[in-house]
């Protein structure tokens, strides 16, 4: 083990005497001390949000214990009274470009060695919560990112003390469960790792209780009296703290994370659920029930799929039905009835695929001049859907390798819709003096300004082409909001579900200026409105706070 530079550990509770066991255990096989590093890291920002230096070994430092849970001080104390002294491992200095401050509860930096919450803030900083901006802005103060935890700092570096939802507060007194915790894993009967100690609120006293629960294998009533007795002994002399309530369960009670964590907020919703003594089921019949609910879903997924198979060869069937009149008429009609005709083709294909189309804002369909059209793409049924709403003659700008596909690329060229080379960039004014062309011509354009579509959901960023267009020309941009398409097809799949479909259109939108700036306003504009009302979130997140590197997440 003489080769392992860098031991790095984190993510739990460190625990001074861990380490030293697990230095000392593994030394005659060249384990090195001052490999032995102590980070502190969350998911809301990187693994190592802060370090201690390379090969110095773990820092420990000696507080006491009266100051610290009255005071919330850390006084640094002689490390020889065990009884008053509590020990808290360095987890060293921030990464660089990264910042780490501890505040009180009115956000104010606090001195070092006062503990309060610890906020953080740098380029690894999170985006947001998935779908929750609430949660997002409540942990955001001032460019800085509340952690959760409550610590203090040393010459600079970072002491972890708890987590600030477990603290408990007893007899005015600040307890972290962590040494509780440790202290009753150490009586004899207790397995190791599985304690949890929490608080509870008592609504009479309008006190907190602390809580211990614990897992034993002794079943015998006077063996768990003991147990208990034991528990009270070691937790009073140590801290000079007795748990109002300590609750034995049988082993693989306590709530743990699929990494071993414990859960003490599960467990203690258990607790005040009274689900943790509740005797379990046998087993056999655990197994029984386990079975028969997989047994049930595989059913369930079964006639879904069966649905969903049944209801795409109706669709198929519908489409080879009804597809060749509308395709017969590019080369026996002129391109204006071939549109008339297409669209009806596509009004009578949804209502025959017993999909309704709900429509608001039909009023803003203008035949008299030509829009562009920009609307969110999830499907490759948006294409049939905005053929039937959109009036005739409307022109998509599609990709040039749909040139190349059989009887798609016919029935665009017959209809006189746009190619573009996306993979071209020389060729970008060539594509946007065609679509200009289109639009001298009194005739409007459709275009995806995602550029594509793909299995998950979400609004992408809006490519600048439509909106540059709409400003060097004048023309307004009326934004469409397509909802249900992604549920009924998703990309990389086959098999339709059966659904239904709302199209919002809005307002024309008009370009400022000609310039990038007011390019760029048109399209964060329509961006806004579409995500307003497409229904799925915008994937566009990220906000630039000058002057700091912090990421925010916009809201809809």
């Amino acid at each position: 083990m003489r080769s392992w530079r860098v031991a790095a550990n984190g993510a739990e509770v460190i625990q001074p005497k861990t380490l030293e066991h697990f230095a000392k255990r593994f030394a005659s096989y060249g384990f090195k001390r001052e490999a032995l590093l102590t980070v502190y890291g969350l998911a809301e920002s990187c693994v190592g949000l802060t370090s201690p230096p390379l090969n110095r070994g773990p820092r420990i430092d000696f507080i006491d214990r009266n100051l610290f849970e009255l005071e919330r001080r850390a006084v640094s104390v002689d490390q020889t009274n065990t009884k008053n002294t509590l020990q808290f491992i360095s987890c060293g200095f921030p990464l660089v470009e990264h910042e780490v401050r501890i505040v009180n509860e009115k956000n104010h930096v606090l001195p070092e060695r006062e503990v309060g919450f610890l906020q953080f803030r740098g380029p690894s900083n999170m985006q947001g919560y998935y779908r929750n901006p609430e949660a997002t802005q409540a942990v955001y103060h001032d460019g800085w990112l509340d952690s959760g935890d409550l610590a203090y700092q040393a010459e600079g570096e970072v002491y972890i003390t708890g987590r600030q939802k477990d603290l408990i507060i007893k007899a005015g007194r600040n307890v972290y469960p962590a040494e509780l915790e440790e202290l009753t894993g150490q009586v004899s009967g207790i397995r190791a790792g599985c304690v949890i100690a929490f608080g509870v609120v008592d609504l009479e006293h309008g006190t907190e209780k602390l809580i211990v629960v614990a897992e034993t294998r002794d079943k015998k009533i006077p063996q768990r009296d003991v147990i208990i007795q034991q528990i009270n002994e070691k937790l009073g002399n140590a801290l000079d703290v007795v748990p109002d309530h300590i609750v034995l369960v049988p082993p693989h009670t306590i709530p743990k994370t699929s990494s071993g964590k414990l859960q003490r907020s599960a467990c203690k919703q258990a607790y005040l659920d009274r689900k943790l003594t509740k005797r379990k089921l046998p087993v056999w019949l655990q197994i029984s029930k386990l079975t028969f609910n997989k047994v049930a879903i595989k059913i369930k997924q079964g006639i879904h799929f069966l649905i969903k198979l049944f209801f795409t060869f109706y669709i198929a069937t519908v489409f080879l039905g009804t597809f060749p009149a509308g395709y017969l008429s590019l080369f026996l009609f002129s391109r204006k009835h071939a549109a008339i005709v297409y669209k009806y083709w596509a009004r009578l294909l949804m209502f025959l695929a017993f999909c309704p189309v709900k429509i608001k804002g039909k009023e803003y369909i203008d035949k008299t001049k030509p829009f562009i059209y920009v609307a969110n793409h999830a499907s490759y049924i948006d294409v049939v859907l905005l053929i039937g709403i959109l009036p005739p003659g409307v022109r998509f700008i599609g990709k040039k390798e749909l040139f190349n596909v059989p009887i798609v690329g016919t029935f665009m060229k017959r209809l006189g819709h746009v190619f573009v080379d996306r993979s071209d960039f020389s060729k970008s004014i060539e594509n946007t003096r065609q679509i200009e062309k289109v639009l001298q011509e009194g005739a409007s354009v459709i275009i995806f300004p995602e550029g594509t579509f793909t299995y998950a959901e979400g609004l992408r960023p809006f490519k600048p082409g439509a909106f540059k267009v709409a400003a060097d020309t004048g023309i307004g941009i009326c934004p469409i909001a397509i909802q249900g398409t992604r549920k009924i097809l998703r990309d990389e799949e086959y098999l339709f579900n059966p659904g239904r479909v709302k199209m919002i259109l809005s307002a024309p939108m008009y370009a400022e200026g000609k310039d990038w700036s007011a390019i760029s306003r048109l399209r964060m504009q329509a961006h806004k409105k579409i995500a307003q009302d497409c229904g799925e979130s915008s994937l566009d997140l990220i906000t630039v706070v000058t002057g700091s590197a912090v990421v925010k997440p916009k809201t809809n």
